[in-house]
């Protein structure tokens, strides 16, 4: 209710004149309307320091980056490498140094079997061949880098033959021994070649390593690949199976048999010749591949 600031009389909110002196009424003052503020964040630079809603990172404890500008694509996630591009990288290169490669591929599979065959105790052999087999890899993983190779290259092994021989042949002990397990073991010495596949790639780089170290090293690397090692491998192994298969088949057909059994023995020539230059083309280019994502900087560093 309001009062007469002349003589005091109650008069009501809305009257604009005194009833009882008709002295004039003050107008009622109204709020101020309020007005709202609105914080504009800063535009978000990247900078993982940078938090919405403070500037520079001045509170890093509160907030959260803010989201991508409107309509902008979110980016893709990476997961490299794939099988195709495997493929393809490997291809290209026997491609461009065919005459090359399948020399030295040729070479380390004539002295795997030499050794075989002039030290025909196994605990001769197999230790040459496993030193053999670590420079054939060396070979591989410096041409999909695009290095230059030669055949010394081939026998770098034995200038640290207990090294390269004591990795492979623990590596080797470990699968066998999984492969001991009843009924399920052949399915665990598989998986455990593929975790155990870098090994040769690690005591290359890493000389002073220990056996036990590489094959914990080894199965970190492959960790999430191992099923595309697996099915990179298969497919060429697969093919390979259904073509002798076919062949085969085809080779009994009367009068026109002869044909495709000339066929088959010129295939599985190529085969041998050609199978271990790819498959290990494709093992050095998954290494170097998981290797280079490995070593990029992770996106939630500081």
């Amino acid at each position: 209710m309001a009062v007469c600031p002349k003589c005091g009389a109650a008069l009501e909110d809305s009257a604009k004149f005194c009833v009882v002196c008709g002295a004039p009424l003050a107008p009622t003052a109204q709020a101020e309307p309020i007005q709202q503020q609105y914080y504009q964040p800063q535009q978000y630079s990247g900078n993982p320091n940078q938090f919405y809603g403070y500037a520079n990172g001045a509170d890093p404890n509160m907030g959260y980056p803010p989201p991508p500008p409107y309509g902008a694509p979110a980016p893709a996630p990476v997961d490299h490498p794939t099988v195709g591009e495997v493929y393809s990288k490997a291809f290209s290169l026997i491609k461009a140094k065919p005459m090359l490669l399948w020399g030295l591929s040729l070479l380390a599979s004539l002295l795997c079997i030499l050794s075989s065959t002039l030290a025909w105790l196994p605990i001769i052999s197999i230790p040459l061949i496993l030193v053999i087999y670590v420079g054939t890899v060396s070979v591989f993983l410096d041409a999909y880098r695009g290095k230059s190779v030669s055949s010394e290259q081939l026998f770098s092994g034995f200038k640290n033959f207990k090294h390269f021989c004591g990795g492979m042949a623990w590596m080797l002990l470990w699968i066998f021994i999984w492969g001991l397990i009843p009924v399920a073991g052949i399915v665990f010495a598989v998986i455990k070649a593929y975790s155990y596949r870098f090994v040769p790639y690690i005591l290359l780089n890493n000389p002073d390593i220990s056996a036990f170290d590489a094959l914990k090293k080894s199965m970190k690397q492959t960790q999430g690949y191992r099923g595309k090692m697996f099915g990179a491998d298969a497919f060429i192994i697969g093919g390979i199976v259904v073509a002798c298969i076919l062949l085969t088949l085809l080779s009994m057909i009367p009068y026109m048999g002869i044909i495709f059994s000339i066929i088959y023995f010129l295939f599985s020539i190529a085969v041998s010749i050609f199978c271990p230059l790819v498959l290990g083309l494709i093992q050095a280019a998954f290494y170097d591949e998981i290797s280079k994502k490995n070593e990029q900087p992770s996106e939630n560093s500081i």
